[in-house]
């Protein structure tokens, strides 16, 4: 009997081998023939998913959300139906602690070695080992602005700092064309104290309290709070300036040359500094199409494929054997994400408990986008024609420390999002 069942445990055994195989000859089990996807809306090559239909006959079922609280909160509950989600790392740092998600199977994803070591370093931070989370894209975050616009309501604004949004007396005179902040508090809240010179990892109460103050001062020159349609926005002239992330400008940028519009849009790494993310795709443990996961994340390590993705929204992405697929050098790794951590440094000491990103500085003088130049004599930047445009160069201040936030500065986050409204209230 014993060696009738160990005949049939083989059998069983080859079986999952053969369905889960990533050569042309393998075919998923019949119950693997669909996909659930969940991911940040236009955070997807144009014909990633119909490629990938393609190869591999699998039917993918694809939604999107706009925050990682919106993810966050749906995965919690369980029994949500996703195969794969994306999120960043300081959401699966305290996620992946909770269970939620699959250990990831690297005999089905052969092609893990393409992935940048130093980015898989800065991600086992968050998911100790790399045993969950596969890399995918990364970005900084600042704002975007339409060049013209601001030109003509401020000739010399300061467009290389935080000033722009930050500072009541500069920031109204771009109400009148609109200003949208990101719809995430943590975004928010790190780039307001990089302005106030305090540390944007902080856990003081009274940090965040002097961050409320800053924030409800420009409350009322701000038009929306919005992570998806501001990118629309800039792109037919609604919005002047846009909190956002790196690569969105860039998109808008698209949209409005494909509507026949004339835009000249740029995006600031400002001065006073910024924080970046690394996402990741993960297999949530309830996951009802596990093999399927693993073939859509080995298609995703192809270095093409990933390179389709940065090459249409212009995010740079985690796969070293990508860049030379990469059209633009911009938009490699390395030309808006940290350089080599300083050994030198004691920046990154760890602080348990400590939810946290990468902090930036930007290159003095310098902003990314269409006729902007470095800084002038007056230190400005000052618009110029397409062939003396530059590229955004920024340095690391210091490395992702990805863990797990504590209660209390998550709700003061959440407290000071919702106290951009009359009812404000910070116990």
């Amino acid at each position: 009997m014993r060696t009738a069942a160990a005949a049939l445990a083989v059998a069983a055994a080859a079986a999952v081998v053969s369905a889960c195989g990533t050569g042309s000859g393998n075919t998923p089990a019949a119950e693997e023939k669909e996909l659930r996807i969940y991911n940040w809306a236009d955070y997807i090559g144009k014909d990633t998913l119909a490629d990938f239909e393609a190869r591999t006959g699998i039917k993918v079922i694809y939604d999107t959300y706009d925050a990682d609280e919106t993810l966050e909160a749906k995965m919690m509950a369980g029994d949500a139906g996703y195969d794969v989600v994306t999120t960043s790392t300081d959401y699966f740092s305290r996620q992946i602690k909770a269970g939620i998600y699959r250990p990831l199977d690297r005999a089905l994803l052969p092609s893990w070695n393409n992935l940048d070591p130093h980015i898989l370093a800065i991600e086992a931070q968050a998911d100790p080992g790399n045993r969950h989370a596969v890399p995918y894209l990364q970005h900084v975050n600042g704002f975007a602005w339409n060049v013209d616009m601001i030109r003509a309501r401020m000739p010399d604004a300061p467009v290389d700092s935080l000033d722009m949004i930050f500072k009541p007396e500069i920031i109204r005179r771009f109400a009148d064309c609109g200003v949208t902040f990101l719809d995430s508090a943590e975004d928010v809240l790190m780039l307001a104290l990089n302005y106030l010179h305090l540390d944007p990892n902080t856990r003081r109460a009274e940090d965040y309290q002097q961050a409320e103050k800053l924030l409800l001062a420009v409350r009322p020159y701000i038009r929306a709070f919005d992570s998806t349609e501001y990118m629309n926005g800039l792109a037919n002239g609604e919005f002047c300036i846009a909190m956002s992330w790196s690569a969105d400008y860039a998109t808008s940028r698209a949209r409005a040359k494909s509507a026949g519009l004339d835009v000249h849009l740029a995006f600031t790494v400002p001065k006073e500094g910024a924080s970046g993310s690394y996402d990741a795709w993960l297999i949530p443990a309830d996951a009802p199409h596990p093999l399927a996961a693993h073939k859509f994340l080995e298609y995703m390590l192809q270095p093409r494929v990933i390179a389709a993705v940065t090459n249409y929204i212009h995010y740079a992405n985690d796969n070293a054997a990508a860049d030379p697929y990469v059209r633009r050098r911009r938009w490699r790794r390395g030309s808006i994400t940290p350089s080599r951590p300083d050994p030198r440094s004691n920046a990154c000491a760890r602080v348990p408990g400590h939810a946290s990103k990468p902090v930036y500085e930007s290159h003095p003088g310098w902003e990314w986008g269409p006729r902007v130049s470095a800084q002038g004599p007056g230190g400005r930047a000052s618009t110029a024609s397409r062939a003396r445009r530059r590229s955004l160069r920024i340095m690391s201040r210091r490395e992702a420390m990805m863990h797990t936030a504590t209660p209390q500065t998550m709700r003061l986050a959440s407290a000071l999002m919702s106290g951009l409204t009359p009812s404000f209230t910070l116990e």
